[in-house]
């Protein structure tokens, strides 16, 4: 009563799914809450976890026909300001009609599109956006997908779960030198059984080296064959 201004509100809403548990990233220890298609409540999610007046949204829109909204946070004081300037750089310069899903985004943005290993981690849970927001990485939530997007990021981030942020140090420690083993195994191993089998039989005892040899007995292939149709 009194004032000569008005203050206009976006008010408007669109029906959305409730928060829910996340599906593909379930945890036993930890919150059980994970993003949904509503990019507002999404970013709220994550707000709510960091409480931090330096915590920066910035929304853009992508997609000439569709102007999907884009949210981009980090943590002013953390991230590095080249990066933050190099994110906005990538996705102000994306020219196509219909953007729907962070995994569409990633491909615009990504420094090389052929690359079997991913360049950008996704992720489904707040709290996971949360723990590397602080580290001084950059979040990119698209409306209409429950996937964020954080980048950048290393190799090490994919070995990690989001349980591991909650277990004891010697519990997580050793979990992920198992991540890291086994996956060292699933590389070498067949070449090692490949090099001892054609190269180097000396190296296996008698009786398994008997066995192997009846195995293959009614086996058309070779052995390199044999490991190529397992990988396969």
């Amino acid at each position: 009563e009194g004032a000569k201004h008005a203050i206009a509100c976006e008010t408007k809403s669109f029906a959305a799914r409730t928060v829910s548990k996340a599906s593909s990233e379930q945890v036993v220890q930890g919150p059980q809450e994970g993003f949904v298609e509503a990019i507002r409540q999404n970013t709220s999610l994550v707000r709510r976890i960091i409480r931090a007046e330096n915590l920066i949204t910035e929304m853009m829109q992508v997609g000439a026909r569709n102007k999907a909204s884009v949210a981009m946070m980090y943590l002013k004081d953390l991230a590095n300001p080249k990066l933050v300037q190099e994110i906005k750089r990538r996705i102000s310069k994306i020219e196509t009609d219909y953007i729907g899903d962070t995994g569409m985004l990633e491909e615009f943005i990504e420094d090389h599109p052929f690359a079997l290993v991913p360049q950008t981690l996704k992720t489904e849970r707040p709290d996971r956006v949360a723990a590397h927001l602080v580290e001084g990485k950059v979040a990119i939530i698209i409306d209409g997908s429950p996937f964020a997007l954080i980048v950048p990021v290393d190799f090490f981030a994919f070995l990690q779960s989001p349980e591991d942020f909650y277990l004891r140090l010697p519990y997580g420690f050793w979990l992920r030198i198992l991540r890291m083993a086994a996956i060292f195994l699933t590389l070498l191993l067949p070449a090692f059984y490949i090099a001892v089998a054609t190269f180097h039989q000396e190296m296996i005892p008698t009786d398994l080296l008997l066995s192997i040899s009846a195995a293959k007995e009614m086996v058309p292939f070779t052995t390199v064959l044999e490991i190529l149709f397992i990988e396969l």
